[in-house]
């Protein structure tokens, strides 16, 4: 009762968890004839019909050449038919071109890509299958199979070549009709075997047979472990290890492949007739391919290569590969019912057509499994013949011989090198005495004490027994053991698989990289095409310097992030970089990624310092701009890149960049004479250009004038209007305070009464004038005399104006240009109550643009001050002029 219990629920679990295949038919049409036109049709059951593409395809390439091997038309739906289908039809043009293994691929939402493949000979061939069969089914863990041709054209032997799935050719099995595998059938023995003449494959003349392998062991299911047990198929029905369903053969439906169709019918439930007037033999000469691991069948009551040759000596099905057990010795080669006088079965045999209980199954209804091989089981009751146990089972308490055993050995799947939980379960039959066995878990067969198994605890009645395992790795093998002290009884094993661990397989990019920081980023992991299994939990990144050993990681960060930034790097510093992604579980990190080199950028560098400025040149039209390195050196390993030089005049910036890093000075020859040019450096690295370094003024003088002179240090352009105003203040007090004889007191010359203790503005006497003319001079106005008018001055040229004028006394006449009398009304300032207030009787405020104070007590003259508001070059008022004020 406890084993059935198990099964139901572990049924019920996988059913809801295993994908289901897309239910489809494939049918060939002249298989046996690839010279000659022909066509295959792909037939979905009634459930997959909606939402399923189909496509054709090439399994293996069977020519030498490429281009030989084309690849099958696009199947045409055709729909106005009672049976809707794929087809697909092969026009022959001489060249065999649709020899070999061709099929149908359908995909379906919420399913698994189902493929069926079909075989395509020639009739001439020069092999064929020995068995008559086209595919071949076996199971994991098979012993003694083999695929054997044989020759209709009797060829010699000798120039056999076999090959799998279009590869190399396979040396060691040369010169033989026969592959023999020599050892237990592996998953990947699965393939398209090709026997040929050598140098002939490409005449389309070998023979081909498809080998499928359940991963299972026969009526088992549920890979890795395939715990399961698989319904009894009959007819001939394949049992499907992803869910433990009947794959029925072709003319039989239902969970068991029990209900027989006749021959005029296929289909996944029997819907398709191959003729509408319901004969028996209308699906003759007809190839039916079924979803894996079935492969391909001749319709029932059919066999022979090219499924012409009606079923004989007794026997029915697909093929004709299931044989009558009806007391007649007769039965009906489509159905496998019994005909003749006696339509009963033979004793032992059951069911509506007598078929065989599949394996070690016995019962009437062939339901329950026999514990010792087959030759030794009674058919109708299950026991055992003693001594004919299998290995799980015991063989004591007779009559109950191998009731008491091991009926199942169970792993928790971990991740590679964690210690793995393992559960032994036994049962106990009749008679039997589990309380006086040992029920043990060990590494070997033969072992008794393990010290990499520890056993943690068993359950009262003695079935289950609980151990953990250590140092297991992927492929070892664990055995559970029932003994007692004569030894070993019993004995269940399991090979252990092990989580795959996930890998990223391409090396991060850098994303950004600073001074101090470097961020990273990588690709999604993708179970396709990187490896391992889901599910993902994260990444983990690393960094290293370059050259040594040891790697640092961060904390793990979510499977939705692809992007980190380390900080605290040093700079101008090589580090390597990588990323492991891990899966859920104690030790799930995968391997750290390929690794990516990269150096942090370096610190910005100081400016150069002591820059200077000297004019050069044969007509000291150049200047020449000096520097030296910073004091702090230059830390970058790239060094000077480069310094580059700026000079401006005005708003004109300019730069030369000098790219010899052991360069202290270079030479600016594209100025202009007459020009002061601020100057400043930096110095370049990888990390960066530096700031300039303080700004200097210098001017370029007009070849062959006076020695340059440097401002000094300058941070604006200000200074040339504080040079003008200290210019004319200097000059008026040192007219002021001359007494050159050439100057005259204008007030002593007037000779005027008024005292106001106002003064009048100095100027020089005219040269060309007498002491008489003099007197005769209006004395009220200021008198400016020169025999030039002066022309504007350009601000960038002043210094230069300075220097040539300043110290002779043309400056100082041009100033007594200004005119003496007043351009503009100036009322107010000449009112009797403000005369006092003028320094210069002669320089009186304009009334129109006048500086108006607030009147103090409302006495209306208390606004008056000798001051004006002065306009820029732009007509902007920006500035006042005012005298200093008169006490």
């Amino acid at each position: 009762m406890h084993t059935v219990v198990v099964k139901i629920l572990y049924l019920l679990v996988s059913c809801i968890s295993a994908q289901e295949q897309v239910k489809m038919t494939l049918l060939s049409i002249n298989h046996f004839e690839s010279e000659a036109t022909g066509e295959y049709q792909c037939h979905l059951g009634d459930t997959d019909k909606i939402g399923t593409t189909v496509t054709s395809f090439r399994a293996v390439d069977t020519k030498n050449k490429r281009s030989n091997n084309p690849e099958p038309p696009v199947p045409v739906y055709e729909g106005d038919d009672t049976y809707p289908h794929y087809k697909v039809t092969l026009d022959d043009d001489g060249n065999n071109e649709w020899f070999g293994v061709l099929g149908c691929k359908a995909t379906s939402p919420g399913k698994k890509e189902t493929r069926i493949s079909t075989t395509r000979m020639r009739s001439d061939g020069d092999f064929v299958p020995a068995n008559k069969l086209f595919t071949q089914t076996v199971n994991i863990g098979d012993e003694g199979v083999s695929i054997t041709m044989r020759s209709p054209t009797g060829r010699n032997t000798n120039g056999i070549r076999w090959r799998k799935n279009g590869g190399d050719i396979m040396s060691s099995h040369s010169g033989s009709a026969t592959f023999s595998f020599g050892r237990p059938i592996q998953l990947n023995d699965e393939g398209t075997y090709e026997c040929h003449l050598q140098g002939q494959r490409n005449t389309a003349k070998q023979g081909l047979n498809l080998l499928l392998v359940r991963a299972c062991a026969p009526n088992k299911w549920g890979p890795p472990t395939c715990i399961g047990v698989c319904d009894s198929c009959y007819n001939g029905g394949i049992c499907d290890e992803s869910n433990g369903e009947c794959v029925c053969p072709p003319g039989f439906m239902g969970n068991n492949c029990l209900q027989a169709c006749g021959g005029n019918r296929y289909g996944h439930s029997c819907e398709i007739r191959c003729s509408s007037r319901n004969e028996e033999g209308s699906c003759g000469t007809y190839l039916f391919c079924l979803v894996h691991p079935f492969g391909c069948r001749c319709n029932t009551g059919w066999e022979g290569l090219a499924c012409d040759t009606a079923c004989q000596n007794n026997t029915f099905g697909a093929s004709c590969l299931q044989s009558c057990h009806c007391s007649s010795n007769e039965c009906n080669r489509y159905t496998g019912r019994c005909t003749g006088s006696d339509t009963t079965c033979k004793p032992g045999w059951t069911g509506d057509n007598c078929q065989e209980c599949a394996g070690n199954y016995f019962g009437t209804d062939c339901t329950q499994e026999c514990r010792c091989s087959k030759e030794n089981c009674n058919r109708e009751s299950g026991l055992c013949k003693p001594g004919g146990c299998l290995p799980q089972w015991v063989d004591l308490y007779p009559p109950y011989s191998c009731q008491t055993g091991l009926e199942n050995i169970t792993y928790t799947k971990m991740n590679p090198e964690i210690p793995v939980p393992v559960t032994c379960s036994a049962v106990e039959g009749p008679q039997g005495d589990l309380s006086s066995l040992q029920l043990v878990l060990s590494k070997d067969s033969e072992n008794l004490e393990d010290d990499n198994v520890t056993a943690n605890d068993r359950s009262p009645d003695g079935t289950t027994g609980n151990f953990t395992a250590i140092n297991v790795h992927q492929g070892d093998m664990m055995y559970c053991q029932l003994r007692n002290d004569a030894g070993k009884l019993a004995v269940l094993s399991v090979s252990v698989d092990f989580f795959v661990l996930p890998v990223l397989t391409s090396a991060p990019v850098s994303y950004f990289v600073g001074t101090s920081s470097v961020t990273i980023s990588w690709s999604v992991w993708d179970e396709i095409r990187d490896g391992g299994d889901p599910p993902l939990v994260g990444y983990i990144p690393y960094f290293k310097f370059t050259g040594e050993t040891d790697w640092m990681s961060s904390d793990i960060v979510s499977p939705s992030t692809h992007m980190y930034t380390f900080t605290s790097m040093d700079p101008d510093t090589i580090y390597s970089f990588s990323v492991s992604a891990a899966r859920e579980g104690i030790g799930g990190e995968g391997p750290r990624s390929p690794e990516i080199s990269v150096r942090t950028v370096c610190d910005v560098p100081s400016e150069p310092e002591t820059v200077t400025a000297e004019i050069s040149g044969e007509n000291q039209e150049n200047i020449e701009v000096s520097w030296q390195l910073p004091s702090d050196g230059i830390s970058c390993s790239s060094g000077v890149i480069k310094f580059t030089v700026y000079y401006s005049r005005g708003a004109n910036l300019k730069a030369v960049d000098v790219s010899d890093s052991s360069a202290t000075s270079v030479i600016l020859n594209d100025l202009t004479p007459g020009v002061s040019y601020t100057l400043s450096a930096t110095l370049s690295t990888s990390g960066g250009e530096s700031k300039r370094s303080n700004e200097i003024i210098h001017f370029v003088p007009v070849g062959g004038g006076a020695s340059p002179v440097v401002i000094g240090v300058s941070t604006t352009l200000s200074v040339l209007p504080i040079l003008l105003i200290i210019l004319a203040a200097v000059l008026i007090v040192q007219r002021r305070g001359r007494k050159n004889p050439l100057y005259t007191d204008l007030h002593e010359l007037s000779g005027s009464t008024n005292n106001t203790n106002e003064e009048n503005i100095h100027g020089p006497e005219n040269f060309s004038k007498n002491d008489k003319q003099r007197e005769e001079d209006d004395y009220d106005e200021a008198v400016y005399t020169n025999l030039e008018k002066p022309v504007s001055i350009v601000i960038a040229d002043f210094e230069k104006y300075m220097t040539e004028n300043g110290r002779r006394a043309k400056l100082e006449q041009q100033f007594q240009l200004l005119k003496g009398n007043g351009q503009f009304a100036s009322h107010v300032g000449n009112k009797e109550q403000n005369k006092t207030k003028n320094r210069f009787k002669n320089m009186i405020a304009y009334d129109h643009s006048r500086v108006v104070l607030e009147m103090i007590d409302g006495d209306p003259h208390s606004d008056y001050y000798n001051a004006n508001y002065i306009k820029n070059v732009q007509s902007e008022v920006t500035f006042i002029a005012a005298q200093v004020a008169h006490f």
